[in-house]
């Protein structure tokens, strides 16, 4: 089964904020998580508001999978 997070969810668990979250995440297998491109658009977005946007990107969005939303 895919988890498809959204922006709350991949925010705690970058930031660590949440003990839940971090260990659920990491007991999952990476295949079965993924965002959607929007929300993959937010967190860019709100990652190259930060002080040090780089290593932000680098570290977490390009491993994340997106799924195309088609309308």
């Amino acid at each position: 089964m895919i988890y498809l997070l959204d922006s709350n969810t991949c925010i705690r668990y970058l930031n660590g904020r949440s003990i839940g979250v971090l260990q659920r995440l990491q007991a999952l297998p990476s295949e079965d998580v993924a965002v959607c491109s929007v929300v993959k658009a937010e967190l860019f977005y709100g990652a190259m508001r930060e002080r040090s946007p780089t290593i932000k990107i680098k570290s977490s969005l390009p491993t994340m999978p997106a799924i195309e939303i088609k309308l």
